[in-house]
């Protein structure tokens, strides 16, 4: 199936694989990602973000990541994006319990999205100077 998009030249679509944007990690062989190869080979336009392995690091078969891992591995998804990318607008796709994790990690309220639904937010991004506060993140 090919999906077109009718975008300005000016604008092209350029999707960025990132390693860190997934839904819930281990025990489940479905949360295991394919490698780098078969993304490569399957997906020949896309761009694979600098360090993304060929095999999944991320991925254990016996522990099964928690909510506030999930929550926590996003955020560091998000800072990385603000802090590299310099695009006013910003598309993500991912699962619902990605995108749920994503609203925690910018502090919107919880949000339950049905299968195939789409939900724009809008983040204003500050540096401020110091230290991020703490979190308890669970295994």
């Amino acid at each position: 199936m090919k999906i077109t998009l009718d975008l300005p030249k000016s604008k092209p679509f350029v999707p960025t694989v990132k390693e860190l944007l997934r839904e819930t990690i281990g025990v489940h062989t479905c949360d295991r990602r394919s490698s780098r190869t078969y993304i490569q080979e399957n997906y020949p336009t896309y761009i694979i973000e600098p360090g993304f392995a060929e095999s999944d690091s991320l991925w254990v078969p016996n522990l099964r990541e928690s909510s506030t891992a999930h929550r926590e591995r996003l955020r560091t998804l998000l800072s990385d994006v603000f802090t590299h990318d310099n695009n006013t607008f910003i598309s993500m796709t991912a699962h619902s319990g990605t995108i749920r994790s994503i609203l925690g990690a910018v502090g919107h309220r919880d949000f339950a999205l049905p299968p195939g639904a789409v939900i724009p937010v809008f983040v204003r991004v500050e540096k401020k100077p110091g230290q991020a506060p703490h979190r308890t993140v669970q295994p």
